[in-house]
Formats: structure tokens, sequence, C-alpha cells
């Protein structure tokens, strides 16, 4: 926008008008620059008025531009902190002045909606942690178990693996964090399958009427609004009805982690806790050799990779790894590495 364009704004003493050159002026010096420190200075001595009169989405966007900025004064930076929380989040996520005290004080007093934009800063100390942890609801918890950077003392911890108890999202986060020792993982795992189960148990109806296995078929291709159970899934693979890599494919595309869980253990015969800990491991080469035993397709393969790569955030370089990987591998070979593990696992 040009100087007089901007003129031509100044003189508009509307909310709209005020709105827009808030906007604009956000942009012009924040937007694909380092502004000087005297830049952002002049900006702030005019922004402070304009903040007072501008819109909410203008505001928003204001904060969003100048709160990664390390030159923006406290003053402005706390002017903006006591606004809504469409204003405040964005500094509270992602400014740089904000020390660990300044959030740690903060933490003690504010809300859910407040506490989620700090539980998803880039780095979080312990003590902050313990605090947000302790002071947050649900999503707040899942937020600081899903954020790498955020330092887990024991404290915290166990504060996160109780409130799991009640929350399968903070389950499936929580089984993905180093700290968490093996055998809380294994609980955690243990308590996902058997939240999945109640749910199953409580969507099914009483006896209900059989599904035909052209339904079943067709259901495999659809969206994940079809909803079959897993256990009719089973039935219709095991009567040759539905085809392995068009029901794991189907599964893994909606993104039914824990419905997927239940299919390959069922068809597999290996418990389900132990599928799901090699669907989340770091490498793939356990549910690789687990699904070419299955003889399932490379493509089918991709959708599960895919769904791995949503959950761990891993690179699309990674995945193409995993995928020319498992290309490898033979299906007989895997079948007998199979039959070996279930062979030591009776024998146990």
């Amino acid at each position: 926008m040009t100087r007089h364009a901007l003129a031509e704004i100044a003189h508009d003493p509307s909310v709209g008008a005020r709105s827009r050159l808030l906007h604009s002026l956000g942009e012009l010096v924040f937007s694909d620059r380092q502004p000087t420190a005297d830049e952002i200075n002049e900006l702030c001595a005019v922004a402070k008025i304009l903040l007072k009169v501008a819109d909410d989405a203008s505001r928003s966007h204001f904060a969003t531009l100048a709160a990664a900025s390390k030159l923006l004064p406290r003053d402005m930076v706390f002017l903006l902190l006591q606004d809504k929380v469409v204003v405040a989040g964005p500094v509270l996520k992602s400014s740089p002045v904000l020390t660990e005290a300044d959030l740690t004080a903060f933490a003690e007093t504010l809300g859910d909606e407040r506490l989620l934009f700090i539980a998803q800063r880039d780095k979080l100390g312990a003590n902050l942690v313990e605090i947000v942890v302790e002071r947050g609801g649900e999503l707040v918890q899942v937020a600081i178990a899903e954020n790498v950077g955020a330092e887990l003392s024991d404290v915290a911890l166990r504060h996160l693996i109780h409130s799991a108890e009640a929350s399968e999202p903070l389950c499936r986060s929580l089984v993905r964090r180093p700290e968490v020792p093996k055998a809380d993982a294994e609980h955690l795992v243990r308590l996902i399958t058997r939240m999945l189960q109640a749910r199953m148990k409580a969507s099914a109806t009483p006896e209900p009427a059989p599904v035909p296995a052209s339904a079943l078929v067709e259901a495999a291709s659809k969206a994940q609004s079809a909803k079959i159970d897993v256990s009719e899934l089973l039935a219709a693979i095991k009567a040759g009805t539905l085809n392995v890599g068009a029901a794991i494919t189907q599964l893994s595309d909606d993104d039914r982690f824990n419905d997927l869980t239940v299919l390959i253990s069922g068809l597999t015969r290996v418990d389900d806790v132990s599928v799901m800990r090699l669907l989340v491991r770091a490498d793939a080469n356990g549910i690789a050799m687990m699904l070419k035993a299955l003889n399932l397709s490379d493509q089918a393969f991709a959708s599960v990779v895919a769904l791995r790569r949503r959950r761990l955030k891993t690179s699309e370089a990674q995945a193409r790894y995993e995928r020319e990987d498992y290309a490898k591998l033979t299906v007989a070979e895997c079948k007998a590495t199979l039959l070996q593990l279930a062979s030591s696992r009776q024998g146990r």
C-alpha cells in the first residue's frame, strides 16, 4: 500500500478505516523484513491508538505479525496480553519478549483458552510445565504431551499419566513420549484398548442383523462415516468377501488408528498392545514385517505409512524410505518370522 493510500485511510475516523490502517501498518513493518527497533517503536506509538478502536480481526492480525519480534517493547506486549484471547493468544504462544518468569506468573491465573497457547510454545521449562499441566484441562494437557519442546518433570509426567486414565487422546499422545517408562507406556496402550472396546460395545445394537458381504465390500471403499465394526471387517476378510488391503487402506486413510490396531491384531494373532507399539515406533521395521506377512500390497502399506507420518510427525523422506524398504521385503520370510514370533510367545 502506498503512503498516499495510508494517508487517506488515516484521515478516515471510522472503525473500518482504523482497522485497515492497523492491518496495513503491521504488514508494512513486519512482513518479509526485519524492522529496526526505531521502526517498531514508531509503529507501536501509532498502534496503541489504533488498537483502541480497530476490530478483533485486525487486532489479532497485528498481534500475530508482531508477536515473533524480539524488539517489540514490553509495554506493547503486555497491552496485547490484556486484549481478547484472539489477540493475546499469538503473543502467549510466540513472543520471545516474555520470560519464563512472566509465563509462570501468567499460568497461575489464566484459564484454559490462554493456557493452551502457552502449552504450544517452542520451549517450556519443567516448572512452567508443571503449573500448566496442573491447572489445564484435557486440551491443554494433550498440547503439552504433543509438544516435544516441553520439559516433562517426574511430577508433570505422573500428573499426565493419572489424567490419561480418563482421556484417550492424552493416552495416545503420552505413548509417543520417550520420557514415559516402558511399564507406563504399556499401561497406557492397554487403557486405549479398553476405551476402544468400551466405545465399540456402547455403540453396538442388540442382536444386529447380519450385514451382507456386498455391503461390507462397499463400506471398505467409503469414507470413515461408514464406521463398519472391526469385528464385521474381520469376519468378511476371513470369509473371503473383503480384501485385506482395502480394509487396512480405508482404516489408515480415515485415521482410525485404534480400529486398525484391532484389525491387524485379529489378522496376525499378535496381541493388540504389541501391534499398537509397533505402529507408533520410530522405525517401521516391525509393522512392515507384520503387514508383509499378510501379503499387503505396497500401495496399501503406503496408507499405513501416511498414517504413521501424521501421528509421528515424520518427514516425507522418512516415509519414502519406509515405502522403499517395504517393497524389498518378501512375503515368505516375513511369514516365517511372524510364525516364529507367535511360537515364542506361546512358549512363554
